[in-house]
């Protein structure tokens, strides 16, 4: 995660180094228990990426880009794991959600590389285009539009979000043997905890309830409702892991974070 908004960051050229991408991120991690959703923490990477160079918009048009392309894994890893594990899923509205989100993800992406493309939802905008908000929209857009400039980086991005995402489900797979979950194919893991990370996006405080109840709603059909419960705990402890580290960073390296404003 360092790694990518690091690379993701420095097509706005917000040059971060990978430290303070890193511990950006924790940071992110550790906001997460206060603000909305289970990615509240991406507007405290914006913001302090954003003052270190005085660069509030590109900022956060990065920071959006650097969450779309964790966001995209979320909805191939599931597509893909279709073609193999299709026949082991009875509920067919998973499948149709998972369908659902990879074309949306991927019109999306299309939506914000391609103006062509964006022209088309143009119409969207007429009620705001005598007032500032169009200006603003319009430049949010023209910061995310420069990556399609960039397509090595989109792509190690991609990469790296996939493998990411990859090693976050062997390790609930991990969580699932360790409490007995033994007759559950990786390939289910590998279909349904993706959808799980989509639920946890949903308005709530770092995810919570929501992300859980998602996981023992899709795994019910495939061991006990109490061992879904207890690995949707175990995956929490996880999280809040992550989160104590940026607890850590924020308490005592206050120099990472606390940027001194400079114009670049």
């Amino acid at each position: 995660m360092g790694v990518r908004l690091k690379k993701v960051l420095s097509v706005q050229k917000l040059n971060l180094s990978l430290k303070e991408s890193v511990y950006l991120c924790y940071l992110g991690y550790f906001f997460n228990n206060f603000l909305p959703t289970s990615i509240g923490g991406d507007l405290v990477k914006a913001y302090y990426a954003g003052k270190k160079f005085n660069k509030k918009a590109p900022a956060f048009s990065g920071v959006f880009m650097d969450r779309l392309l964790a966001m995209l894994p979320f909805t191939f890893i599931p597509t893909c794991a279709l073609l193999f594990v299709h026949h082991l899923i009875s509920d067919k509205i998973v499948i149709a959600f998972i369908v659902f989100m990879f074309l949306m993800s991927s019109m999306m992406t299309l939506v914000l590389l391609n103006k062509n493309i964006a022209s088309i939802f143009k119409f969207l905008l007429k009620p705001f285009k005598k007032k500032d908000v169009y200006k603003k929209i319009t430049k949010f857009y023209d910061h995310l539009n420069v990556y399609r400039h960039h397509k090595g980086v989109l792509a190690w991005s991609l990469f790296l979000s996939l493998a990411g995402q990859s090693i976050y489900v062997v390790c609930i797979f991990g969580l699932a043997k360790a409490v007995g979950v033994n007759d559950v194919s990786l390939g289910v893991f590998f279909l349904l905890i993706p959808v799980v990370g989509i639920i946890g996006m949903l308005p709530s405080i770092n995810g919570l309830g929501v992300r859980e109840a998602g996981l023992v709603y899709l795994f019910k059909d495939y061991m006990p409702v109490d061992t879904a419960f207890a690995v949707s705990l175990l995956s929490l402890a996880l999280l809040l892991g992550l989160s104590l580290i940026g607890a850590l960073i924020y308490a005592f390296k206050k120099d990472i974070y606390d940027f001194k404003e400079e114009t670049i």
